[in-house]
């Protein structure tokens, strides 16, 4: 079974597919985006913690 990231990623209009660009970039934010912020988050709270810990 393949998946049909055509259909995923656009949207029917008119018989012409056009992207949906809210799926597109929901999807680099949520894979890219977020976790680029959430690990530079708990880097910082560690490099917080081992200060103190010193």
């Amino acid at each position: 079974m393949r998946y049909d990231w055509i259909s995923e990623f656009s949207i029917n209009r008119a018989g012409h597919l056009m992207p949906n660009w809210f799926a597109v970039f929901g999807m680099v934010f949520g894979f890219v985006i977020l976790p680029l912020i959430l690990f530079w988050l708990t880097r910082r709270e560690r490099a917080e913690n081992d200060e103190r810990v010193k």
